[in-house]
């Protein structure tokens, strides 16, 4: 089995994004309610 990693071509970490859109989660307060009841369970 052969295993190539290859280092992205480039990570421009100074220039800002070229878009100002942006999404906000729809399910937010019922990810937290759920997140709630499911922490004290193991996985």
């Amino acid at each position: 089995m052969l295993i190539l990693l290859s280092p992205a071509k480039s990570l421009d970490y100074d220039t800002a994004p070229t878009t100002d859109k942006h999404t906000l989660p729809q399910f937010a307060k019922e990810a937290a309610a759920l997140i709630e009841v499911l922490r004290p369970y193991t996985p």
